[in-house]
């Protein structure tokens, strides 16, 4: 199928060239008679005062070391085989397992507050990454330093694994209290 091509236009049509007004009728445009005109016509602004113009002073020292004391650090948190029965339950009174996980995380979160010392994972089995709690910390970088250097002077393990080992604990202690919790607000209905 060949394309259809566009007129080009070429030229003033004086038939377009008119200015409509609101009443629908047709008025030329107006043309100055001397182009200059116009210009001379506006009035020219007073020029500004010499006023220093405000610089923005660069971050000192301690203000940057400040920013850079501090960094986020991802943290996953996963229930316990042992939590999944209760969950289920409380999915079939109809609260999401994931909101309980999602309250207990918080509520573990606001408590913890990390150390430089590092702690092993407990041993536990837990459950898929699709129930684990996802969230970030901020956390004093000159407690991550003193952590990285004892347990992993290679570098190779991520931030959110030295802090597991201490926040885990907290939050199962917080998951099984959100799950008593919500166990007596919501009891069985008898059938």
């Amino acid at each position: 199928m060949v394309r259809k091509t566009i007129a080009q236009l070429t030229g003033i049509d004086p038939e377009y060239s008119k200015q409509f007004v609101n009443d629908g009728q047709q008025t030329e445009q107006p043309t100055p008679a001397n182009p200059e005109a116009p210009k001379a016509q506006k009035a020219k602004k007073p020029p500004k005062p010499d006023t220093p113009r405000k610089v923005k002073e660069p971050a000192t020292a301690s203000r940057q070391s400040a920013q850079n004391s501090r960094k986020q650090v991802n943290l996953m948190l996963y229930p316990l085989v042992r939590h999944s029965a209760d969950l289920e339950h409380l999915t079939a009174r109809g609260i999401p397992g994931s909101d309980v996980v999602k309250l207990a995380g918080r509520r573990a979160l606001a408590t913890f507050e990390p150390k430089a010392v590092f702690t092993e994972l407990a041993d536990g089995d837990r459950l898929p990454t699709k129930h684990a709690y996802k969230t970030n910390k901020t956390v004093d970088t000159a407690v991550m330093d003193k952590m990285r250097t004892k347990t992993d002077p290679l570098n190779l393990r991520g931030d959110g694994f030295l802090l597991r080992g201490q926040i885990e604990p907290i939050f199962w202690k917080e998951l099984d209290a959100v799950i008593l919790e919500m166990k007596d607000r919501f009891p069985d209905e008898p059938e």
